[in-house]
Formats: C-alpha cells, sequence, structure tokens
C-alpha cells in the first residue's frame, strides 16, 4: 500500500521536531525544513504526497507557499498549521481549494493524524479518477480495434456454464462451514454415537461433536438465510423507488462504508470514497435506499474478499449527461492460471448466481448478507431496477509506475435534472 510522503515546513525547530516525530509515530515518511524557500527546493528533487506547513513564517509565508504549490503541483494537498485565527487567510485559501484543511496550536497526534488521513485519502482519489479516466480511454481503444466477430464469440460462448455451476456449488456449499460440515458432522455423530443398553431409546454423544453438529447447523442456517434473501431479491419484479437528492444518496454510501469497519479490519484494508463534488450536491433520482445500500455493500464486499492484505478499494462517481456512474475499483490477481483479474467469459459469467471466481472459500466472511456466489447476481438485479446497467472489466493500472491491474465494477444510475439545470437547457434550446 503507498504511504504517505510528508513534506513538513515550520521555522520553529522545536515545533518543526515534535510534528516531525508525530508524523513518524503515524509511520508515514516525512521531510522536515525550515522555511517556504527549502521546500520549494525540495518539491522540485522529490516527490512527495502531500505539505503540511506553517502559517506565519519569514519570507514566503504559508499561505503563499500553498498558493504556489497548488498552482505547480495541483496533485499535493496542502494542510496549514497557525498558532492564532487568521481568517482572512483561511477564508481566501479555503475558497479557492488551494488548502485542504487548517490546523490550530496546540497540536495533538489524534487531530494531526485525521487531518493527513482525510488529506490522504483526497490526494489519492483524485490521481485514481485521473489514471482510471486515461486507462479507460486506453482500454475501450483497444477493444475497438480489435473487436471483430470471431472475438466476440469467443468472449461470449459458454461452453461448460453447466459444468461450472455445478461446481461452484459443490464448492460453495460443501466446502468449510455450513452444509458440508454439517454434512461431515452428522455422519460422524452416527458412526460414534453409542446405544446406552439395548433396551435403552437413548444414545450417548460426546459433546465435541454435538457443539460441531450445533455450529454447523447454525451456519447452515446462515447459508439458507442467505438464500432466502437472493431469491427474494432476484424474483423481486418492482422497486420501492422515491425521489432523493444526491446529497441523500452520497449519505447512504458513506453510512455502508462506515458499517464495514469491522470487516475491514479482517485484511487491514481501506475504502477510499469521495466527498460529494459540488455539482452533485443539486442532482435528484429515484432510488430505492434499502436496496441501493444492499448493493454498493456487496460490491464493496466482493472487492474486499478478492483483495489482499492493506489494499485499498476506491470509490469514484462522476456525472456522465443525465446518468451518475460510480466506480468501485480494487487491485487484480491471478484468479485463474495465466489471467489476471476478470477476462473474457467471466466478465457475463460473475453475475451469474453461484459462480465465484475464487475456488477457495474464506471463512472470515461467513457471515455476510450474500455469499456463495449470490452477491453480484443480487447487485445486478438492483441496478436494473434502478433502470441503470452495471459491467465489470479489468484495466491497467498506471498509478504507481507499476505493471499492475484493477478490477473495475461500474454502475449507471440515471438522475434527474434541477429546475434550475431545466431552465438553463431551454434557454439553451431557445
Amino acid at each position: 500500500m503507498v504511504k504517505p510522503h510528508i513534506l513538513l515546513v515550520d521555522d520553529n525547530p522545536d515545533v518543526l521536531a515534535v510534528v516531525r516525530d508525530m508524523i513518524l509515530e503515524m509511520g508515514y515518511s516525512c521531510r522536515a525544513v525550515s522555511s517556504g524557500e527549502e521546500a520549494l527546493e525540495q518539491l522540485a528533487i522529490e516527490p512527495f504526497t502531500m505539505l503540511i506547513t506553517d502559517e506565519a513564517m519569514p519570507g514566503i509565508k504559508g499561505s503563499e507557499l500553498v498558493s504556489i504549490v497548488h498552482d505547480r503541483y495541483p496533485d499535493i494537498p496542502c494542510l496549514v498549521i497557525s498558532g492564532h485565527t487568521n481568517m482572512e487567510a483561511i477564508v481566501s485559501a479555503m475558497s479557492e481549494h488551494k488548502a485542504f484543511n487548517y490546523l490550530f496550536k496546540p497540536l495533538t497526534i489524534d487531530r494531526l493524524s485525521q487531518a493527513i488521513d482525510r488529506a490522504f485519502e483526497y490526494a489519492m482519489l483524485q490521481r485514481k479518477a485521473v489514471a482510471v479516466s486515461k486507462d479507460e480511454h486506453n482500454f475501450f481503444k483497444t477493444v475497438l480495434d480489435t473487436f471483430n466477430w470471431k472475438e466476440a464469440l469467443r468472449r461470449t460462448r459458454n461452453e461448460s456454464l453447466a459444468s461450472d455451476m455445478i461446481n461452484q456449488i459443490n464448492i460453495g456449499f460443501f466446502q468449510g462451514n455450513g452444509i458440508g460440515m454439517l454434512i461431515s458432522t452428522l455422519s460422524m455423530l452416527f458412526e460414534k454415537s453409542k446405544k446406552i443398553s439395548e433396551t435403552d431409546t437413548h444414545y450417548l454423544v460426546r459433546d465435541v461433536i454435538f457443539e460441531m453438529a450445533r455450529d454447523s447447523f447454525e451456519m447452515s442456517l446462515i447459508v439458507i438465510e442467505n438464500m432466502a434473501r437472493a431469491q427474494s431479491a432476484l424474483t423481486s419484479t418492482y422497486a420501492c423507488l422515491r425521489r432523493i437528492s444526491g446529497r441523500e444518496f452520497f449519505g447512504i454510501l458513506q453510512k455502508v462504508k462506515n458499517d464495514l469497519t469491522d470487516m475491514l479490519g479482517i485484511k487491514h484494508q481501506r475504502i477510499f470514497l469521495c466527498d460529494i463534488p459540488p455539482h452533485l450536491q443539486s442532482i435528484w433520482m429515484d432510488c430505492d435506499p434499502d436496496q441501493i445500500s444492499t448493493g454498493f455493500r456487496e460490491l464493496c464486499i466482493n472487492a474486499m474478499k478478492y483483495s489482499q492484505d492493506f489494499d485499498i478499494i476506491y470509490v469514484l462517481t462522476r456525472r456522465m449527461e443525465d446518468h451518475l456512474e460510480i466506480k468501485v475499483l480494487n487491485p487484480a490477481y491471478e484468479y485463474n492460471k495465466g489471467e489476471v483479474g476478470i477476462c473474457g467469459k467471466y466478465e457475463n459469467l460473475v453475475f451469474e448466481p453461484f459462480f465465484r471466481m475464487s475456488k477457495i472459500i474464506d471463512e472470515r466472511y461467513m457471515k455476510e448478507d450474500l455469499s456463495y456466489g449470490l452477491g453480484l447476481p443480487v447487485v445486478k438485479k438492483i441496478v436494473e431496477q434502478h433502470n441503470g446497467s452495471i459491467f465489470i472489466y479489468t484495466l491497467d493500472n498506471h498509478m504507481n509506475g507499476k505493471p499492475e491491474k484493477d478490477i473495475c465494477v461500474s454502475m449507471h444510475l440515471p438522475l434527474h435534472c434541477s429546475e434550475s439545470e431545466n431552465m438553463q437547457k431551454s434557454g439553451r434550446m431557445s
């Protein structure tokens, strides 16, 4: 995982040392300099993730340094530390989006850590959005250049769909805990239990076998509940849509992210979810909040399961005419021999019930709402009930200068224009 590399600027050597030690204690790397002039020299020769600067310094002041950095290095977020409340400087810097945040002395490590994490997440989301846009352009250009009827036939035919499904069901239900474990435990129970006597109607069962049977029974109930929940979602013919604002929609996504904190801790992963962009705050959409919450949760959990320890899952949004595009990206790995990510026929198969890319069940996720390859089919159904569309593909990842790939799930949900936008469109047409 990328680790923040921070350029710290303060003319007070004592403060510089204290803040630098805080940053190092967080596990981040730091270059400390004592003036704005030195900071600009370092920026010219060394890449940094973010800038943290004191405001009141001789020579180049903090706000002036932020302005220069914003113009020369727009991808670097800037945090300003100030010993007094200079509201004029704060309003100027924040209104022009030059400073990401202002912090006031005395600093605590918790406040500084929260500010750095938010700035780092913002910077990585911005970089990811730019990289994905470029990679998608190259990806779709290649598809258009090479896609002919033979390639279309090869990619879409599913010669062994039935056997694939049977194999996936066998793996899902009979590997690890759940039904498979219950059957094995019942087999042991029948073999190992003994009748007390020839005339007695009771049997003796070892407590360890009884406990295994009970645990397996409880896991099997979860499987049955998952199946019932998935069946209800997949056979539903309508959604309870209501008109909600863009702000409310983004609130749903943020709540799902917060609710996944414990599950993210399984592999020490993080979800970077962009804040609602200003131009999306006034949008409206027809939405079933509960269904959208379920769908987004399943996409995030799916990304978490197929990612590795300390990976970052990115959630990017942008408006495309009358649609909202939501992308969930996670690092791609080799799931089939010689194939990295999701390619060919698998781009369609992953939306089929019971199909899973991995043949290994990660039992740490057994308590998720929809397991056994039922999550993505339900997500697809939810998106379709919102009159939207969903796609999955693998992109080259050029973000860190290394030959890597990302799995991208792209959802498109229809929007409604605000009254002001409708008036603007009418004005342009007249």
